[in-house]
C-alpha cells in the first residue's frame, strides 16, 4: 500500500509540474504555439475538463447581481464603524 500512494503522489507532482509548465509557456509570448494550445486541450481532456462546466446561464447572473444590490442596500458598517 505504502508503494502505491508513493506512486500516487509522485504522479500528482508530475501533473502539477506538467500544469505549471504549460501555464508558464501561455504567459510567454514566444512559447505561445499551436502545438502549445493542443497540449493544453489534451491536459485539460485527461482531467475531464470541460469550460461548459464553469459557465454561468444569464439568468444565475440576474440572480447574483440582484443579491449583491440588496447586499449593498443594506448599508453594513465595516469592522471600524465605516458605512458601504
Amino acid at each position: 500500500m505504502a508503494k502505491r500512494n508513493a506512486l500516487e503522489v509522485l504522479l500528482e507532482l508530475i501533473d502539477t509540474e506538467m500544469a505549471r509548465a504549460l501555464l508558464d509557456d501561455l504567459r510567454d509570448d514566444e512559447r505561445r504555439t499551436p502545438q502549445l494550445y493542443n497540449a493544453v486541450s489534451k491536459f485539460l481532456d485527461r482531467h475531464n475538463f470541460k469550460l461548459s462546466s464553469l459557465m454561468v446561464e444569464e439568468g444565475d447572473l440576474g440572480e447574483l447581481q440582484a443579491a449583491l444590490d440588496a447586499f449593498r442596500d443594506m448599508e453594513l458598517e465595516d469592522l471600524n464603524g465605516v458605512p458601504h
